[in-house]
């Protein structure tokens, strides 16, 4: 082997594995039923608010654009305040509008699939969770935009003096967990399992890295706080303010057009010199509604605080690789130095598995344990799916008996789709003794599953966002559980009858938590709130006067929000479990006298006029991932049924196939992805594709030597994968020293693929035989770095170490090329 034909070698295999020019995008395309091509539709939306007091009041208008030349059905998952109240739908079809009518959800999904078919324009708008909704639009002419306007109204409960809107903007990649029971029926890429029916469609397909962005959004807001505000801020945006008084300001983003990755997240502070009870009432004719805010001040105690155990709960599933992981360890750092004598903690992660500090058993809060739980933390990644209920059941397991109470702080992205099962196992499992507060962490927060989780286990939930320092929250957090709470709770109303008052229980309340009251009633009046509790072994009584209005106030806005709140206390797990169909009932009889979109009714606008011509595709709109959320495992998917089209190009070549996602599957596992479509096959970043496949590799290898001796060469190797993270192959190698003799290998490897993400790790032992010796023990131990993914072929960089027992040379440092086929 000449030195001259090893360089000519390398310098192909740069070539191949040349990047793609700056102009060359990875895209996405629709394969229409002739096998052409289109691009996909585009959404657009804007959210104008507009908030008086503690009530955000959006229009939320989005825009769906066909830049297709055939006419299309749009499929767009999207996420909305898991506490809003929708109350309207417009469909705008150029000049012309179309108002949308609530139904039960099967006759609206019935009006939608007839005038589908007879060709008409019509949207339908359909709740899969509280947060997360579908809206179908079809009858979308080549090259026309059709507007969809959704109203909906939000009750902010300050912290303290500070309020906050976070408006999410899109749907994070979820975990789905269980069996596939079915393929997928919707637009979305998982498949419905047997404990989570309904994960293709909330699973929507995400844009590849560096392609154009298909979804954006601009935000405007008139914020008209009642109180003289004092600060107004946004982690998550840029943003330009505006004075109008002292307690009046207009707000919009400094961008007009930005991408839909992130929450949009304002905060403000106000100079409330109001009492503690704030109510908010109206009545027009029959029933009166009612919104009433209450925030018990601190009670002074001279007791000691008792000992106390500390429990972290964090997520370290592939969601969670990158900031968000980063994020969570510097707040569990901060939390572990600030634990005090005679306190102990554990700490606990979950993925696919369970493991944690000490095993995850209960620790002293030694100087030494904390020192060596920091220790810990640091060497802990990333990997694998979010299995949240095992991360559950291990911090509800076991609680102390030693009288000290347990506060679990539960640290996640939500990631998941299987919301209910959490949430049903909090409220069975926990004990009186444990409360949990639920942590959300990232960009685009579950935030539903964090609330109800709070909720379920009586604590109460925080947001660490990416661009927020944590420090301050986990400092709240700390300053909530070294003051006295407020325990069996109860909100009562003298003078007037209040029905139907939701929360229905209101457990404890811990200092500076709002607690957020509704209710209607017959006739208004003067009236006494009296808020009552045990704090330290105490009862204490807030009272607090107040007149609710016989005519006048909004009683629709406020019915409204009452109906939401009592549909979000009847939709808990424990309501449906016991009542069933009663509740569902219950549920769709609110929903419909308050015109509300819940998960058994929906909105459906349809223009009479028929427009369309034949069959048209159905699109899922593309959604962005999530700012923050790194590339998990890069996954293609071929099916005999081809859905949506990605090419990447790269100098000299381009390699296209038809496949359902070949896109990055934060915190999923290579099976569940796999389960996508029936019939798929799939190829993993490393060749993981389960048991079973083979694979191979050709590469050229150098060496160099501290006393300035060279070696080069080729090397061969196949492999037969034994499971989805293990190979075991046979390496040939073809070598010769400068000037010595040509050395021929052969030696066994053993993979442990897929090794901090992109990274795998090879392992080989055997022999080596010069032409003029004997043979001799080798091993070599080699890192391997993908350049790309491609369809069939990867080029790969290729660092390690290797030695040949018993000859004359130290173990010298490798560095190669290759490419894995």
């Amino acid at each position: 082997m000449t030195r001259s034909l090893i360089y000519a070698l390398a310098f192909a295999l740069l070539l191949v594995a040349a990047p793609a020019r700056a102009d060359e995008r990875p895209r996405l395309e629709m394969v229409d039923p002739d096998g052409g091509r289109q691009p996909l539709p585009m959404v657009g939306s804007e959210l104008q608010v507009t908030v008086r007091g503690a009530i955000a009041q959006v229009r939320h208008l989005q825009r769906f654009y066909n830049p297709a030349t055939t006419p299309i059905e749009a499929v767009y998952v999207f996420p909305l305040h898991q506490r809003a109240a929708i109350g309207a739908m417009v469909m705008h079809l150029g000049p012309r509008t179309i108002t949308a009518k609530i139904k039960r959800r099967d006759e609206a999904r019935a009006t939608y699939e007839a005038a589908r078919a007879a060709g008409k324009t019509t949207a339908l708008l359909e709740q899969e969770r509280p947060n997360i909704f579908t809206q179908s639009v079809s009858g979308i002419l080549a090259g026309e935009t059709i507007e969809i306007e959704l109203t909906y109204d939000i009750l902010l409960a300050p912290d303290d003096d500070w309020y906050e809107l976070a408006l999410p903007t899109v749907v994070g990649p979820r975990y789905i967990p269980g069996a596939p029971i079915a393929a997928p029926a919707g637009t979305g890429t998982a498949p419905p399992t047997d404990r989570v029916p309904d994960a293709d469609r909330i699973s929507p397909s995400y844009q590849a890295p560096g392609a154009p962005p298909r979804t954006t959004f601009g935000f405007a807001l008139d914020l008209d706080a009642g109180f003289p505000i004092t600060h107004v801020d946004s982690p998550s945006h840029k943003l330009i303010a505006r004075d109008l008084g002292p307690s009046h300001v207009t707000i919009a983003l400094a961008a007009p057009d930005e991408v839909a990755s992130k929450d949009v997240v304002v905060r403000w502070q106000v100079m409330v010199k109001a009492p503690a009870v704030h109510v908010m009432a109206g009545r027009a004719t029959g029933d009166g509604y009612l919104a009433a805010i209450i925030q018990p001040p601190p009670i002074a105690t001279t007791q000691a605080r008792p000992p106390r155990e500390l429990m972290f709960v964090l997520d370290t599933s592939g969601s969670m690789t990158g900031e968000p992981l980063a994020l969570v360890k510097q707040a569990i750092r901060y939390a572990l130095d600030r634990l005090e004598p005679g306190d102990t903690f554990r700490i606990i992660n979950f993925s696919s598995d369970v493991g944690g500090f000490a095993g995850g058993a209960s620790v002293a809060a030694s100087t030494s344990a904390v020192r060596q739980a920091r220790s810990w933390l640091n060497g802990l990644g990333t990997g694998g799916g979010t299995e949240m209920l095992s991360g559950i059941r291990a911090a509800l397991a076991d609680p102390p008996t030693d009288g000290r109470n347990r506060y679990v702080c539960f640290m996640t992205d939500g990631y998941i789709g299987n919301e209910a099962e959490i949430l049903a196992e909090i409220a069975k499992a926990r004990q009186p003794s444990t409360y949990l507060f639920s942590f959300g962490v990232g960009s685009s927060v579950n935030r539903y599953l964090i609330d109800e989780m709070a909720v379920a286990g009586h604590g109460a939930a925080q947001v660490l966002l990416l661009d927020d320092a944590p420090a301050p929250q986990i400092a709240h957090f700390f300053a909530q559980l070294g003051a006295p709470m407020w325990s069996k709770v109860k909100v009562e109303f003298d003078g007037v009858v209040v029905a139907d008052q939701t929360p229905l229980e209101l457990g404890d309340l811990f200092p500076g938590q709002p607690l957020v009251v509704a209710g209607h009633y017959q006739r208004g009046g003067a009236a006494t709130v009296r808020v009552s509790g045990v704090v330290d072994g105490q009862p204490v009584v807030l009272e607090q006067e107040i007149t609710l209005p016989d005519v006048g106030g909004d009683a629709v806005l406020l019915g409204r929000l009452w109906a939401r709140a009592q549909i979000r206390e009847l939709s808990r797990p424990g309501q449906l479990a016991d009542r069933g169909d009663e509740t569902r009932e219950e549920i769709t009889a609110i929903a419909l006298a308050h015109a509300l979109a819940s998960a058994y009714t929906s909105f459906v606008a349809v223009d009479e006029r028929p427009r369309v011509k034949g069959a048209m595709p159905t699109v899922g709109v593309p959604v962005e991932v999530p700012e923050g959320v790194e590339a998990g495992e890069v996954i293609t998917i071929v099916s005999a049924a081809p859905v949506i089209d990605q090419g990447i190009t790269t100098t000299g070549m381009s390699i296209s196939t038809e496949y359902i996602q070949n896109i990055p599957v934060p915190g999923r596992t290579f099976d569940s992805t796999l389960g996508a479509a029936a019939g798929s096959q799939g190829d993993g970043a490393f060749g993981q594709g389960g048991s079973g496949r083979a694979s191979g590799e050709l590469g050229v290898l150098g060496q160099l030597e501290l006393d300035g001796r060279t070696q080069g060469g080729l090397h061969a190797q196949l492999g037969l994968a034994l499971t989805e993270r293990a190979q075991l192959g046979f390496d040939a190698t073809l070598s010769q020293w400068r000037g010595e003799a040509t050395h021929l290998g052969f030696l066994a490897t053993f993979t442990r693929w897929a090794l901090w993400r992109r990274l795998a790790l090879r392992l080989a032992l055997g022999l080596d035989a010069s032409f003029d010796t004997d043979a001799a023990l080798a091993w070599r131990a080699e890192l391997l770095h993908p350049l790309a993914t491609w369809d069939r072929v990867q080029p790969l960089v290729i660092v390690g170490v290797s030695d040949v027992d018993g000859d004359d040379h130290a173990p010298a440092p490798t560095l190669g090329l290759g490419l894995r086929f």
